[in-house]
């Protein structure tokens, strides 16, 4: 997230930290295992200290503060062998924090 400065066109110069800029983030996560799997969404501070407001699946979530390489739980699914399920992810770059910042899907 914020990675690279997007531009202002009306404005002619760069969005530093992505300020106002809205993700739509949509994941489509899966277990090619023969075993039930806990797979987590994690919020990681990549460039410093940061924080996330995301709606998760319809759900509200606010992340707290952190200092890179911290991560902080998002959210959390359970899936059967061979389950497939779609995630989505809102979010917008916190006033105060430090990006980049990145989303992270593991097991």
């Amino acid at each position: 997230l914020g990675r690279h400065a997007l531009d202002d066109s009306a404005a002619q110069k760069k969005l530093y930290g992505n300020y106002g800029v809205t993700y739509d983030i949509n994941l489509q996560i899966e277990n090619p295992t023969a075993e039930k799997k806990n797979v987590k969404v994690l919020f990681e501070a990549s460039a410093g200290l940061a924080s996330g407001v995301f709606i998760i699946d319809g759900k509200f979530v606010m992340a707290k503060y952190a200092m890179p390489p911290n991560e902080v739980p998002l959210a959390s699914y359970d899936l059967g062998p061979g389950e497939t399920r779609k995630v989505r992810i809102i979010t917008v770059p916190l006033a105060g924090s430090n990006y980049p910042a990145t989303v992270v899907v593991r097991t």
